[in-house]
């Protein structure tokens, strides 16, 4: 299978060192694109700058060439203002010339005041201010009628005019989606073509297992996306593997409460399957057999999207870093079960 980014819906309030798991995942993967979702209000706020943690720790996140940062604007199924929705994204694009003002004048106070030696924070990442490299647009419409099609048109032109000619060379040299859209299910071709990057899934396992089998999913030739490094592969197919491994970039899934055995637990394959049946906990095994689920369900999700996001919490999974964070991240970015394809 060809590399896959991480997305990271990072509702997490960034208090010192609140984001260490994320910066320690994002330093050992640094092959791996980590697309991160940053939500200070719900939204950007009103404010032209928001509060001094996230004017610490964002410049600190876009520090890593591995990582794209995006700005959260919420549309309700755009029912919401088109006007307001256009502000939250001017409030974030204009956030790079606030901080510069902002850093500015607090460099002049530390020059009055002749301090010795600033908080290490205010010395790192000066030359990366505050900013975000695209927009996820949540709770998008999955119809395709003319309003909803107007709606999101300029949302895309406004986004592309703001980010688009300032793109960073996202390590490992790979694309990034300027505009992702979050209707948390597979939207028409009409909707779809108006995002870089579409969360066709947002649910449970449970019911990412049925939507598999019932093809929801399949990519556009009927199967998933291979590494096309198979030589005895049909040429004729050639057409309809491109067709899959594009349409395989443009999506992303979102799957939670994974049930898996618990980190530290010793269990089985039947524990794990059928964690009430009587008896089964006592059967000690290998935490390998954790690790076979995770490899598995990573495996089922980076064939039918190049973007993922999967933990086994059931409640709060944006506001908090799972038991098994780095274990999820370390799979998809290690390559345990996906080739790198040299193409993508």
């Amino acid at each position: 299978m060809p590399s896959s980014a991480i997305l990271v819906p990072l509702y997490i309030y960034p208090l010192l060192g609140a984001w260490n798991p994320l910066y320690e995942v994002i330093e050992a993967n640094p092959t791996t694109q980590f697309q991160v979702v940053i939500n200070p209000h719900n939204g950007p706020g009103a404010t032209p700058l928001p509060d001094s943690n996230y004017c610490r720790e964002i410049p600190k996140l876009r520090s890593h060439p591995n990582v794209v940062v995006y700005g959260y604007v919420n549309v309700v199924w755009a029912t919401r203002d088109l006007d307001e929705v256009c502000k939250d994204v001017e409030i974030y694009a204009a956030w790079p010339q606030h901080w510069h003002h902002h850093h500015h004048d607090q460099m002049n106070l530390q020059t009055q005041h002749d301090t010795k030696q600033a908080p290490q924070h205010q010395d790192q990442n000066v030359s990366v201010p505050i900013g975000i490299d695209g927009v996820f647009v949540d709770e998008t419409p999955i119809d395709a009628g003319d309003h909803e099609k107007k709606f999101l048109g300029t949302l895309k032109t406004l986004v592309e005019s703001h980010f688009g000619a300032k793109k960073k060379a996202a390590a490992p040299g790979q694309k990034y989606p300027l505009i992702i859209h979050n209707p948390g299910c597979m939207p028409p071709p009409a909707i779809r073509e108006l995002a870089d990057l579409t969360v066709v899934f947002e649910d449970t396992y449970a019911v990412f297992l049925q939507r598999l089998a019932q093809g929801v999913l399949a990519l556009p030739n009927g199967t998933v996306a291979s590494a096309g490094n198979d030589e005895a592969e049909d040429e004729c197919n050639d057409t309809d593997t491109d067709a899959a491994k594009q349409e395989r970039l443009r999506r992303a899934v979102v799957i939670h409460s994974v049930p898996l055995p618990d980190i530290d637990a010793a269990t089985n394959l039947t524990a794990a399957q059928h964690p009430l049946v009587p008896g089964s906990n006592a059967t000690i095994a290998s935490q390998e057999v954790r690790a076979e689920l995770v490899r598995d369900l990573v495996r089922n999700a980076t064939e039918v999207a190049g973007t993922v996001f999967i933990t086994e919490l059931s409640s709060g999974f944006y506001e908090t870093f799972s038991r098994g964070w780095r274990e999820w991240a370390g799979v998809i970015g290690s390559g345990t079960v996906a080739d790198d394809d040299a193409d993508e």
